[in-house]
């Protein structure tokens, strides 16, 4: 099973943010998706096994659901691919917010959510997991 779960956020100002962050957050957000899921796919294909897990972090990122679709189709004789996008979940991207935490998804509700997807049997899929905070966006 791969679970592509690695993302940063970074507050601030487009004007004053240090140079390169940018290029950090896309190299943690998306590359490093792609090219972990690209490192596993021959193997899965090979075994015929396997399940993938893509947390797409933002709404601008969700068009990242769109390779989670072609992936899906290219491996459904095998394996699940379900894109999972939770809303605002508390970790330490929000430190230093001026936020309670109870506007936020426990980082636990997210993990179960998706092993309750994984947990069902093989000739079911939810293809996309969305978990949003009960009280509304932040």
């Amino acid at each position: 099973m791969l679970v592509n779960n690695a993302g940063v956020f970074f507050q601030g100002e487009i004007s004053t943010e240090e140079q390169g962050k940018l290029e950090f957050m896309m190299n943690t957000n998306l590359y490093s998706a792609y090219h972990l899921t690209r490192g596993v796919v021959t193997g899965m294909k090979d075994q015929k096994s396997g399940d993938i897990f893509v947390r797409v972090l933002t709404q601008v990122e969700a068009l990242t659901a769109r390779r989670s679709k072609v992936l899906r189709e290219e491996l459904k004789s095998f394996a699940m691919v379900i894109s999972v996008l939770p809303g605002a979940t508390y970790t330490a991207s929000w430190d230093g917010i001026d936020l309670l935490k109870d506007r936020f998804i426990k980082p636990e509700d997210v993990a179960e959510a998706i092993w309750s997807a994984y947990s069902l049997s093989k000739n079911s899929v939810i293809e996309d997991l969305t978990i949003r905070p009960q009280f509304g966006d932040i």
